[in-house]
């Protein structure tokens, strides 16, 4: 149902709410409560991002991978540090400077890459690339940190929560009027104490 209030320039509308939906409109009310005053200043939303470790092998040396299935998560930025994983497992392996310039298993060690054949170690070289990447953003904070610890969960990279003031609503007020909408009626059901059920009635 939609009836005017031409007087004071207002429109009443009648809806039906399913549970969640006033769950999630009384969380938002209650989360912010009155942190919008000022009408120039844009919403809070929570953003989550995920911040990966990314290894390019372009053979710069600056960095070390083993391609061995056993090893393969491990990157260091030493070479002899790479072996030493090898080492700890039990592998009998020389440090490269005692062996350069040595012929061993026909192939004679001059450098890390000739030393890795010699031995038959599938390492490469390269470089780690850090980077983040915007994963999802939500009004609710709660929200948004459940979904940073679900995809924490999946060994993908760091995934983090962080707080962003929207900006540049002088001129672009929609979604600072939708916000302030759906907290009027979160609020509305908070007040009126709504009852629990499959759907709820707010007008």
């Amino acid at each position: 149902m939609v009836t005017n209030d031409k007087t004071h320039k207002t429109t009443s509308i009648t809806i039906r709410l399913t549970e969640a939906e006033c769950t999630y409109l009384k969380k938002l009310a209650l989360q912010h409560g009155e942190d919008d005053k000022n009408p120039w200043e844009g919403p809070n939303i929570y953003v989550v991002d995920g911040y990966r470790e990314e290894f390019i092998v372009n053979n710069s040396r600056r960095a070390w991978r083993d391609n061995d299935l056993r090893y393969i998560k491990v990157i260091r930025n030493k070479f002899e540090d790479l072996l030493d994983i090898r080492r700890m497992d039990g592998e009998k392996l020389p440090r490269l400077s005692e062996v350069s310039g040595t012929t061993i298993n026909g192939v004679k060690i001059y450098n890390p890459e000739t030393y890795c054949e010699s031995f038959g170690i599938p390492a490469v070289s390269g470089r780690v690339v850090k980077y983040s990447r915007h994963e999802a953003s939500a009004f609710i904070k709660e929200e948004a940190e459940a979904y940073a610890r679900l995809l924490q969960n999946t060994g993908r990279g760091d995934f983090r929560v962080r707080e962003q003031r929207l900006k540049g609503y002088r001129e672009n007020k929609d979604m600072l009027v939708f916000r302030r909408l759906l907290m009027k009626m979160g609020k509305r059901l908070i007040n009126e104490g709504a009852a629990k059920g499959d759907s709820k009635d707010t007008k």
